[in-house]
């Protein structure tokens, strides 16, 4: 019998699918291994993974053909169609798919031209490590504002110094001129100098 007529019989409810796959069998996996050989490191897509998608290709190939018509033809349109959609190259969104890329090792070496030991796992940045780092750095700074804040405040007149902790440090109101005249203490270069680093 051939494709065309197996088809039409497939069609007409007389044989099953499974007729006609084992008549495009070889056809199948002739195209599941070349596609397998130039596509199949994608997401890693193996010929069998290609020869399952082949079946299915067969069912959407039996809705479109007609009678008259080539059978291989449709079948193979619905097949690269398959093969398509199982190795990733749809779309451009299944193509950025990161887990449908070349897979790398983590113990491959960072640069394999170069005579340095370190591999492609070490360069991988820990993000508890880094919040940490970021966490001892942004209290260090801190700290050292703190001091010197402490410091600016101690050159200041006690009254100056009573009106700044009072509208800075508690939030409560203060005398508009006694704080302006502590402001302007606490600008004089000699002052203010240890605070412009943390500005």
């Amino acid at each position: 019998m051939t494709n065309e007529e197996l088809a039409a019989a497939v069609q007409a409810g007389e044989r099953e699918p499974m007729d006609l796959w084992v008549q495009v069998w070889r056809f199948t996996r002739r195209q599941a291994l070349r596609w397998e050989a130039a596509y199949g490191v994608r997401g890693g897509a193996t010929a069998e993974d290609f020869m399952q998608a082949g079946y299915l290709a067969i069912l959407d190939a039996l809705g479109r053909w007609e009678p008259g018509q080539c059978f291989l033809t449709f079948y193979g349109i619905a097949l690269k169609s398959a093969f398509l959609e199982t190795c990733g190259g749809r779309s451009t969104k299944q193509q950025a798919d990161p887990l449908r890329c070349s897979p790398l090792s983590l113990d491959a070496p960072a640069d394999p031209n170069s005579e340095d030991s370190s591999d492609l796992g070490e360069l991988i940045q820990d993000p508890a490590a880094t919040e940490a780092l970021e966490t001892v750095t942004e209290r260090d700074r801190a700290e050292r504002l703190h001091t010197a804040l402490e410091a600016a405040l101690q050159a200041l007149t006690e009254p100056q110094r009573a009106v700044v902790v009072s509208k800075y440090y508690l939030g409560q109101d203060a005398d508009r001129k006694a704080l302006a005249a502590a402001m302007r203490a606490l600008r004089a270069p000699a002052v203010s100098r240890p605070l412009r680093v943390f500005v």
